[in-house]
């Protein structure tokens, strides 16, 4: 008699561990990992179509995309001529501002400055997009590996977490659409909180730093992410004891502070240091944009006239929903997650509660932020929604490992998780992107080259600063010092608030005033040659507000993203004001005006005409 052979048991495996690679024989460590890397790269290529074959065209024509370009711009330039890339006067010329507080991310420019040292402007953003795009899904999943021990799970979360409409919200904001550094410092911080090695506090110090020389916001949600561990932390690892999980979150935070220290050292100076006594300006733009906060039914859509509220279900996906409720004992278990991602969704809903676009009144949790120092710069409670992306990326991962479970070999596994990541991600896609032909007039790159010209202003200029945003395109190109700019508002003081509203405004009074006798000596003309301008260039076209979508203006959505995306993307690309041609009886006027001013024009074509000023 023969003895039947036991099934051998397999032990559970309670520790938490990250194993680089594919359970595939000969695909485990980094050959591996730069399979996955490649993955994503190839899902960056498919689901930001068609930038891979229009590099050279621009991803928005809002304020902030031309922003971005000049970052990267001025970061070269700076560094090759030898000059603080924290302070210029090529923009609110001649006074000039400080950059400490703008949003001059050495990563995002210091990228954008080495891919544009043999791209154009355009394929530079482009390359830091895909870029930004590839690396944030592969360090997701290293994160989610970690939580879920699923390799399957960690791909799908990754997927997820960066190709997300949230993500795609910020395409013209390089700075908030750096999303690879967080997961990093998020999975170092809870590797020293279950293991505490020193090495983690290193990776802590590291990631939290590049985080801070990328965006301030995303330290702070870092931090708050961590520091729910405190209350949280049995959630997290229940062998923890709860003395010894504080001690470690206190001394992982420390050494994560002074790598945000090292890393965003300008802005501190510039919040303790001398320009603090600066006297902030009202920034007109952050007043236009509205209200800043999510809805009862989903988050707050904004950025050209629309006002939209794009449901819970459609920001995050039906697809996703469901696979978490087959999957919802894995989501279950993630009981941290599902904690950090319930108290987000109630500070994004902001000081006050909003219910289909109506206020309530009704008073909500963030309104005590503003009274905190430091948690007062979380202005846009918003963008709280990253970190609900960032824990729904976990439960998915989750629930995928759950469901992994029930099925056969790794083959089938993985043949399943294709077909589950393709619906998944056909719902929450935003293909095909819109693609703008958007160059600087021609004759810029003759300007250029004529040393004789320091300063210039491009007109009409506009009481908005963010309008003003798109000559920051042409200085890319002419190279010239200019009075009017764009930065973030947390930079501009009641200096250049000053600066750009006398030429707003003199230029205003020198068009009502057209065709009078006095035109000979104008406000206008007496403040460009005060101020050093060597040439008024005049553009043939005038920004006007673009008609809002009365498809999506005003309404709550619930259909699954891919169904409204173009609609949505069009307000994030294209923002709020468009050019629109001058008719050209008004050119004829503003040519004659002009002359009386400051003499025949210098060079006329068929987009701009340009004056000399005369000392």
């Amino acid at each position: 008699m023969t003895d039947t052979p036991r099934p051998q048991i397999q032990p559970l495996q309670t520790e938490r561990s990250l194993r680089f690679g594919l359970p595939f024989p000969g695909w485990g460590g980094w050959k591996g990992e730069l399979a996955i890397l490649s993955l994503f790269a190839l899902a960056t290529l498919i689901l930001t179509w068609p930038i891979a074959i229009s590099m050279d065209q621009a991803s928005g024509l809002r304020g902030d995309y031309f922003n971005n370009l000049w970052n990267a711009w001025w970061m070269r330039k700076s560094l090759t001529g030898g000059m603080s890339p924290w302070w210029t006067d090529y923009m609110y010329y001649p006074e000039g501002i400080s950059l400490k507080r703008h949003t001059l991310s050495p990563i995002n420019a210091g990228l954008g400055a080495l891919f544009g040292s043999f791209l154009s402007p355009h394929a530079a953003f482009n390359a830091v997009l895909m870029w930004h795009l590839a690396l944030s899904g592969w360090t997701f999943s290293l994160l989610a590996r970690y939580v879920t021990r699923s390799s399957g799970g960690g791909i799908l979360g990754g997927l997820l977490y960066t190709f997300a409409p949230f993500h795609f919200y910020y395409l013209c904001q390089i700075n908030v659409f750096t999303w690879e550094f967080a997961p990093l410092a998020v999975l170092f911080f809870l590797r020293f909180y279950s293991h505490g090695r020193r090495a983690d506090l290193v990776g802590v110090g590291l990631t939290m730093m590049a985080i801070a020389m990328s965006t301030s916001y995303f330290v702070m949600y870092v931090f708050l992410m961590v520091g729910l561990l405190v209350p949280l932390g049995r959630f997290w690892d229940s062998s923890i004891p709860w003395k010894d999980g504080v001690l470690r979150t206190v001394i992982a935070g420390a050494v994560g502070a002074v790598g945000v220290v090292l890393g965003a050292l300008p802005l501190l100076w510039a919040m303790v240091g001398p320009e603090s006594a600066l006297e902030a300006a009202i920034a007109a733009s952050d007043t236009a944009q509205g209200r800043r906060e999510n809805d009862l039914f989903g988050y707050f859509w904004l950025g050209g006239p629309e006002e939209v509220v794009v449901s819970w279900p459609t920001m995050l996906g039906y697809g996703t929903l469901l696979l978490w409720i087959v999957g919802r004992r894995g989501v279950a278990s993630e009981r941290f997650w599902l904690w950090v991602g319930g108290i987000f969704v109630v500070l994004s809903l902001g000081s006050d509660l909003d219910v289909g676009g109506e206020p309530t009144g009704i008073w909500m949790p963030f309104a005590v932020f503003k009274n905190i120092p430091v948690l007062s710069m979380l202005r846009k409670a918003d963008r709280f929604f990253f970190v609900i992306q960032f824990c729904a990326g976990i439960l998915t991962a989750a629930a995928w490992a759950t469901l992994a479970k029930r099925l056969g070999s790794e083959g089938k596994r993985y043949c399943a998780l294709a077909v589950v990541a393709a619906i998944l991600l056909f719902e929450t896609q935003a293909v095909p992107l819109a693609r703008f032909d958007y160059e600087a007039p021609r004759w810029f790159h003759t300007l250029a080259e004529d040393d004789s010209v320091q300063a210039v202003v491009e007109l009409p200029s506009m009481d908005l600063d963010v309008v003003n945003a798109r000559f920051l395109l042409s200085q890319i190109v002419h190279g010239k010092k200019q009075p009017l700019g764009y930065t973030t508002s947390m930079a501009v003081s009641t200096i250049q608030e000053k600066r750009m509203l006398e030429v707003v405004n003199k230029y205003a009074h020198f068009l009502r005033h057209a065709g009078t006798p006095s035109k000979k000596d104008t406000p206008f003309q007496r403040l460009m040659s005060e101020i050093g301008i060597d040439r008024v260039i005049q553009h043939k076209s005038m920004p006007r507000s673009r008609e809002p979508n009365p498809k999506i203006d005003g309404k709550v959505l619930w259909a699954p993203f891919f169904v409204v995306a173009r609609q949505l993307m069009d307000v994030r690309q294209m923002g709020r004001y468009i050019d629109e041609p001058l008719p050209g009886e008004k050119m004829v006027g503003l040519r004659a005006d002009f002359s009386r001013a400051f003499g025949l024009p210098v060079y006329e074509d068929a987009e701009v005409m340009v004056f000399a000023v005369k000392p």
